[in-house]
């Protein structure tokens, strides 16, 4: 994995091997939470990919 702080969701979905929806699904149900976003694009922690 990457040495990094924080990650859009297009790098996470590149990472995890998951679809962004359901990476949208885990924050609905509150399983992860977005630190923010970059222009349009959320943005979690490096920590929520482990």
């Amino acid at each position: 994995m990457p040495d990094r702080k924080n990650m859009d969701i297009g790098e996470v979905v590149k990472l995890s091997g998951l679809p962004a929806s359901t990476l949208r699904f885990y924050e609905e149900k509150q399983l992860i939470q977005p630190i923010g976003r970059h222009g349009l694009r959320r943005v979690y922690d490096a920590g929520d990919l482990r």
